[in-house]
C-alpha cells in the first residue's frame, strides 16, 4: 500500500493543477489565474443553486434547456441531438425530466406525427432567471472571473 506525507495533499487542487501543468515566464501566469478564479466562480455558482430550493439539473439537462430558450422558436428533438451531439435517447431522458419539472413543452407536430416540438415554459423561463441571478450574485460576490472589463 502506498503511504501519503502531508506534503503530498494539495489544499488548493484546481490552483495546483493548473500550476503543474506550467507557468512559464511567456505571461501565462494571467491565464492560469483567470482559469482558477473561473472555477472557484463556477463553484461558488453551483453552491448556490445546491444550497437553494431550486430544481438540481445535471450538465445535460441545463444544456437542454439553455438550448431552448436561446433559440428562436420551438426545436426538435432531432435538431436539439444534432445541436449538442448527443444521440436522440439523451436528448428524450433529459426532456422527460425538464418536461415533468414543468420548463419545457413537447408538442407533435401536426404535419408529421413523427417530429416533436420543444418549447420554454413560463416556468422554465422563470427558472433561468432565478439560475441567472444566482451567477450574477456568485460573480458580484467573488468579483468578476472574466478580468477587468469582461461581462458574464
Amino acid at each position: 500500500m502506498e503511504s501519503f506525507t502531508k506534503d503530498d495533499l494539495i489544499t488548493d487542487p484546481i490552483g495546483a493543477s493548473i500550476a503543474a501543468r506550467g507557468a512559464d515566464d511567456d505571461g501565462e501566469r494571467g491565464v492560469i489565474s483567470r482559469s482558477t478564479d473561473l472555477a472557484r466562480w463556477w463553484k461558488d455558482t453551483l453552491l448556490s443553486v445546491v444550497r437553494s430550493d431550486e430544481s438540481d439539473l445535471t450538465n445535460r439537462q441545463m444544456a437542454v434547456l439553455l438550448t431552448v430558450a436561446l433559440a428562436s422558436g420551438p426545436q426538435t428533438v432531432r435538431g436539439l441531438a444534432q445541436t449538442l451531439r448527443v444521440s436522440k435517447p439523451v436528448i428524450t431522458r433529459a426532456l422527460n425530466k425538464l418536461a415533468n419539472l414543468g420548463y419545457l413543452r413537447r408538442q407533435r407536430d401536426a404535419s408529421d406525427g413523427r417530429s416533436v416540438f420543444v418549447e420554454l415554459t413560463r416556468s422554465g423561463a422563470a427558472y433561468l432567471d432565478r439560475f441567472i441571478a444566482i451567477l450574477t450574485a456568485a460573480r458580484t460576490s467573488s468579483g468578476s472571473p472574466f478580468g477587468s472589463g469582461q461581462a458574464a
